[in-house]
């Protein structure tokens, strides 16, 4: 009886569409997605009207799946009276990976006339996530500079960087000069709801994020995950965790650079009118 259940269990998620047959038993690890990165193309930084002064739109944990979403569609109606100039989405761009989840989301992005800049989630690396991201939006880590900006985009969709991605991390940051600095990863470090030090799987990852972001003096370091808003300071860095769209916590963060000043402020009504 009992093994009976265990392939009635079992048979149930092999037929849900969350499961891929051909790749539920196949990982792929942060250092071997570190070394695959190498082998693609360069991600361009975004071509600005003025470098040091521009807008740009964080969204998070989008979770396409089998819907056609206009997430995008409601974004374009607002670049022209926001000036954004382009868009990041912090992780979770695809519930479970799979490919029709991924068409939808280049479908959705292509709605808008402006760059978008995509991060690796947990949600993403199901299944043969990995390989679909990368064919659909190059590498999951990767860095540009533009102005007075640097900008990094890491992988921790297994919920660690990685022995590989940690040493780029802190030689990046190391050679970097600009004085506006962002990063941007999906797992967010803290989480308050549950009394907890950190929402990432191991603490000793939020220690590395707190030691070298408070050493190379980084900004903003924007997360997603939790699909809640939260904010705070730690040793003078600014920890920004993003709601899902469709949350009642908020919908989207606007960044406004002015030279070396940075602001943002919650854009409540991008996603009202979908």
């Amino acid at each position: 009886m009992k093994y009976n259940l265990l392939l009635f269990i079992f048979m149930g998620i092999i037929s849900c569409d969350y499961f891929d047959p051909k790749t539920f038993f196949y990982t792929n690890p942060v250092d071997s997605r570190f070394d695959s990165n190498i082998q693609l193309e360069k991600i361009k930084a975004p071509v600005l009207i003025d470098e040091n002064n521009y807008n740009f739109l964080v969204i998070s944990d989008t979770h396409y799946y089998q819907t056609d979403l206009n997430y995008f569609d409601s974004i374009q109606k607002y670049v022209n009276e926001y000036q954004i100039e382009f868009v990041v989405v912090c992780g979770d761009i695809t519930q479970a990976g799979m490919e029709y989840s991924f068409q939808l989301a280049v479908k959705d992005f292509q709605r808008v006339s402006i760059p978008v800049y995509a991060v690796f989630g947990n949600h993403d690396l199901s299944n043969n996530g990995f390989s679909l991201f990368s064919t659909y939006f190059g590498r999951t880590m990767y860095d540009f500079s533009f102005g007075d900006t640097y900008m990094v985009f890491l992988d921790t969709a297994n919920g660690i960087l990685g022995d590989k991605q940690k040493k780029w991390y802190k030689s990046i940051l190391n050679e970097n000069k600009k004085s506006n600095i962002f990063v941007f990863n999906h797992f967010t470090l803290f989480d308050d709801l549950f009394q907890t030090p950190t929402a990432m799987p191991y603490p000793e990852e939020t220690y590395f994020f707190t030691n070298i972001n408070d050493q190379y003096n980084i900004d903003y370091f924007i997360t997603g995950h939790l699909h809640r808003f939260d904010d705070r300071t730690v040793r003078d860095v600014k920890y920004l965790s993003l709601a899902a769209p469709l949350s009642s916590y908020g919908k989207a963060v606007l960044f406004i650079v002015t030279g070396n000043d940075i602001s943002y402020q919650i854009v409540d009504a991008v996603f009202d009118d979908r």
